[in-house]
């Protein structure tokens, strides 16, 4: 018992920590960060209902023997919320949006619904999920392997869920997310066949750690308002172009820049502003391949770089984008119009002395297309 707490203890204090520097690194207000925040307050508090549990264990009556019981519930009642909120977490990281959640909260209410029932229903001394044999002690109960049952298939059903994503997914995200559910699972089978073996909950602090190394490696290469890559990432990518010395296919790229962004700060806020780039991000986003680069590398500016065999995918890109800046514009009339200076082209060594001029002379035909006033003006390199 005492090791076991002592574990827990470290597990809280580890989760703890990464709870306060994650919290200093991101904007909490983004809903997938609040279930990852969610996920680890959840397994700090599971940690603690056992700790609880293990200290008041074999008290044979009065308020300890109450304090007993009241952890078990607990401890079962936790169970399917951590699991939904991890379901939740993948459904926000695959759509960015609220999209799905209601389906997705659909498909687990019945583990939620039928451990509720169970638990109460053990509460009044029914034996389901969890008995207290005649000397108070806790023992599984008749249907306690159905919650177990119906949790692992929703696990397993994160890890198809991914796999069907995988398209959106970049491949870092989808070994992160598939990782996660493998601690906590190997750990419960151990504890199922040794019910002395308790490392399950410590063992899913190994699963937040996983999740928790994957967006410390986005956030250094990442804009933290647009989630797209920034300057820094942008940067290696064009140093990568002008080491690589073979090149098996052509390297096309777009110079992006918001036309009087300053008014809509000056007219609206800068919060409108702000969110006005992120629309933005997520506009290029859609309007791309999975596999091109995306970046904002500065202010209102944004950059696409693709490789492709066939030149005409960048047309088509640019055309995408532009299509769907006007349906964006129809869709928010109250605001002033988002309209969008273009530069693009397709780098050829015969014409340019280096990557680096290359997206230099793209820069500089943007701003020069800019400065014609025209809406949406896109200028070819």
């Amino acid at each position: 018992m005492i090791i076991h707490n002592q574990t827990n203890i470290i597990a809280i204090v580890i989760l703890t920590i990464i709870f306060f520097s994650f919290n200093k690194q991101v904007r909490s207000i983004y809903v997938k960060n609040r279930y990852f925040f969610a996920l680890i307050i959840l397994n700090i508090s599971i940690l603690v209902v056992e700790i609880i549990n293990n200290i008041f264990e074999g008290v044979g009556s009065g308020i300890g023997q109450s304090i007993y019981v009241f952890s078990i519930a607990v401890y079962f009642l936790l169970i399917p919320i951590i699991i939904s909120a991890w379901m939740l977490y993948i459904n926000y990281h695959i759509y960015d949006s609220n999209e799905h959640r209601k389906k997705l909260l659909i498909l687990l209410s019945p583990l939620i619904a039928v451990n509720l029932l169970f638990v109460i229903l053990s509460l009044f001394g029914q034996n389901f999920v969890f008995t207290l044999d005649s000397f108070g002690q806790y023992q599984r109960g008749a249907y306690y392997n159905i919650i177990l049952i119906l949790s692992y298939i929703v696990l397993i059903f994160s890890l198809f869920y991914v796999f069907y994503h995988k398209q959106v997914l970049s491949k870092t995200d989808i070994l992160a997310l598939i990782m996660f559910p493998f601690p906590p699972m190997v750990a419960s089978m151990m504890q199922f066949v040794n019910p002395e073996f308790t490392l399950l909950w410590p063992s899913m602090t190994v699963s937040v750690i996983i999740i928790y190394i994957n967006i410390q490696s986005r956030i250094t290469n990442t804009d933290p308002l647009t989630g797209l890559f920034n300057r820094r990432e942008f940067d290696k990518q064009v140093n990568y172009l002008s080491n690589s010395k073979i090149t098996k296919k052509n390297i096309c790229a777009i110079m992006i820049d918001i036309d009087d962004f300053k008014l809509i700060n000056d007219e609206h806020s800068h919060q409108v502003g702000d969110l006005a780039l992120v629309d933005l991000g997520s506009i290029l986003k859609r309007s791309v391949r999975k596999e091109d680069f995306v970046a904002r590398i500065g202010g209102d500016e944004f950059c696409v770089i693709l490789e492709t065999d066939n030149e005409g995918i960048l047309f088509e890109t640019v055309n995408r984008i532009n299509e769907n800046i006007k349906i964006y514009n129809h869709k928010k009339p109250n605001l002033l119009p988002m309209d969008l200076s273009m530069g693009y082209g397709v780098y050829n060594p015969k014409y340019h002395e280096s990557f680096y001029e290359f997206f230099d002379k793209l820069d500089r035909k943007m701003y020069k297309e800019k400065s014609l006033g025209k809406q949406n003006k896109s200028a070819y390199v």
